[in-house]
């Protein structure tokens, strides 16, 4: 059975957004408007991201990232589906020791309602390529 990236995994965090978001990847960049709700255009700089192909998770992303010690941090990722509908609202928060940020997951309509993900470790793993074939569930 496969596992589309937008099927919630836990809250309001998606398997696409653990397993698959790659922003340099799947995504082109433009400058744009900053959205004044989310953040004041002169402390931030907005990025349109739209998705070049198929794997990418969303259909657009406005990221909203912020200049400190000469490198652009993020700050938030307004998630968009194909329908054009505001799905979910991203928050970084700074990590430590190489690891990507802390990410806050929330529903536009209901900002309480939050998902927290933390990465504590991560390990490169070699699967083998059996791993991923259908019929090696059967046994």
């Amino acid at each position: 059975m496969r596992l589309t990236p937008l099927q919630t995994l836990r809250g309001k965090a998606s398997i696409g957004d653990l397993a698959r978001i790659s922003f340099e990847q799947d995504y082109n960049a433009i400058q744009t408007e900053v959205p004044e709700s989310y953040c004041q255009a002169s402390s931030c700089t907005a990025l349109l991201l739209s998705s070049k192909n198929d794997a990418a998770t969303y259909t657009k992303i406005i990221l909203l990232v912020t200049k400190q010690q000469g490198r652009y941090l993020p700050l938030k990722a307004l998630m968009h589906v194909a329908s054009g509908k505001l799905l979910k609202v991203a928050s970084f928060e700074a990590a430590s020791g190489g690891l990507p940020p802390t990410t806050l997951y929330s529903d536009p309509n209901d900002p309480s309602d939050i998902t927290r993900v933390v990465f504590e470790k991560i390990k490169a793993v070699d699967f083998p390529a059996n791993t991923f074939n259908p019929r090696t569930l059967e046994q």
